[in-house]
């Protein structure tokens, strides 16, 4: 009947039958025990696809449990689009992507990274003891380290003397949720145990942070140590010598005196004019006072008591009445009078015995 049927429009449409392509790579692949990263990361995600559209693309991240935004915003070159994820802070995370093209064709989920984020050392503390401290009561330090993910295999602590050296660590110690710590007995009550003592703590997480710290401190309950000339070993002498005196202490001296007490008249030394002190050792070292006591202030036949009185920073206290160096010596110039009596000098008698005194 020659009538035309008009459609009036040209249908387009598109065969996809292809799978987008997604790679996922990082910046930061320096991990430590294969799960904990002391960095940021940041994850490069690209997926290859002709019909792509952003909204089709669900990246999911959660740090701690919870769901976190952190993806920037596609950028498209041609069939290649990428966007970037930062993971920065100290957090577990998780990273899943899933998603499909405008034809439905799904892109093989992603959903295999699970890592931690950890920048921050552990917390690490020597407390009950004072760093530059003098003690001479009880002397108990304590140790403590916080840290979520603590590798507790890299916890150490050592003590070493100035003149001890290396020393065992003795007390008790435990673990709880954030961490470890040791509690040291106290230093035992001898004289060999005063010495100047550092103790270092070093601590390591499982990311690989680091902390370490360290006190340097006293223990000084015997006071002053004192060594003099061997000359002072006798007590009768002639002539009087300079006198020497090295006072040996762990600790700094806050006070110091030297009297002498000649027969009985006690006089407090002027330094400077009587005496001359000599400083040795610093603040890591144990400190010496040499004193140099002039032979001027012995000048006069007599007996003689000298004594060095000190306090240290530990507040021990060195004086005759205590342990402190009391030297005691006599000066004796004068030859000894001899007077004899009931006979004469080439004198002669006719007697069987005769009685003589000898003074």
């Amino acid at each position: 009947a020659g009538n035309k049927a008009d459609y009036g429009r040209t249908d387009e449409f598109t065969i996809d039958q292809s799978v987008p392509v997604l790679t996922v790579t990082y910046d930061n692949n320096e991990s430590s025990n294969e799960y904990y990263y002391s960095e940021s990361r940041r994850a490069m995600l690209e997926v290859q696809e002709h019909n792509f559209v952003p909204e089709q693309f669900q990246v999911n991240v959660t740090a701690d449990g919870t769901p976190v935004s952190g993806i920037s915003a596609w950028n498209s070159e041609g069939d290649r689009h990428t966007a970037t994820v930062v993971f920065e802070n100290d957090a577990e995370y998780t990273l899943e992507i899933s998603g499909t093209d405008q034809a439905g064709n799904p892109v093989e989920a992603y959903g295999a990274d699970r890592f931690i984020i950890d920048r921050t050392p552990p917390a690490l503390e020597i407390s009950r003891v004072s760093h530059h401290s003098a003690n001479r009561g009880e002397v108990m330090p304590f140790i403590q380290v916080k840290d979520q993910h603590l590798d507790f295999e890299h916890f150490d602590v050592s003590l070493e003397g100035y003149r001890s050296l290396a020393q065992e660590i003795k007390g008790d110690s435990g673990k709880n949720a954030d961490g470890m710590w040791i509690q040291m007995e106290d230093f035992s009550y001898t004289p060999e145990t005063d010495d100047l003592y550092t103790l270092r703590a070093t601590a390591s997480d499982l990311a690989g942070n680091q902390s370490e710290t360290s006190v340097t401190f006293s223990v000084n309950r015997f006071g002053s140590v004192y060594t003099l000339d061997e000359w002072t070993d006798a007590y009768y002498i002639s002539e009087a010598k300079d006198i020497r005196i090295t006072e040996t202490n762990v600790d700094t001296l806050e006070f110091r005196k030297i009297t002498c007490n000649w027969n009985g008249n006690l006089e407090t030394l002027e330094e400077g004019k009587d005496y001359t002190v000599r400083e040795n050792g610093s603040e890591d070292t144990w400190k010496q006072n040499e004193y140099v006591i002039s032979r001027d202030n012995f000048k006069q036949e007599g007996i003689y008591a000298v004594t060095v009185y000190s306090e240290d920073r530990a507040k021990n206290v060195s004086d005759n009445q205590s342990k402190g160096m009391t030297l005691a010596f006599a000066v004796d110039r004068t030859s000894p009078s001899v007077l004899i009596s009931g006979v004469k000098d080439r004198g002669k008698y006719r007697e069987s015995s005769r009685e003589i005194t000898i003074d």
